[in-house]
């Protein structure tokens, strides 16, 4: 008897951070390696038994910087 549940997430998550203010009035969406070089939170689930990331020839993720210093992170 196998009781377990598969899912696949989408994560999407958005922040302020001043430091990342700029001027203009357009958002700059984020390319190449930059999660190495950014603060990114570190988000959990309290209860997982096992977990994996989705495996693809490019990273998936989307990350865009308005501004203001609002980033918006999408990951699956």
């Amino acid at each position: 008897l196998h009781l377990g549940l598969q899912d696949d997430n989408i994560s999407a998550q958005t922040w302020e951070d001043p430091r990342l203010r700029f001027n203009g009035s357009n958002q700059i969406v984020a390319q190449g390696d930059i999660l190495d070089k950014i603060w990114i939170p570190d988000t959990y689930f309290n209860s997982e038994k096992k977990s994996s990331f989705h495996e693809v020839t490019k990273k998936n993720y989307v990350l865009i910087f308005l501004p203001n210093g609002t980033v918006f992170f999408s990951i699956r």
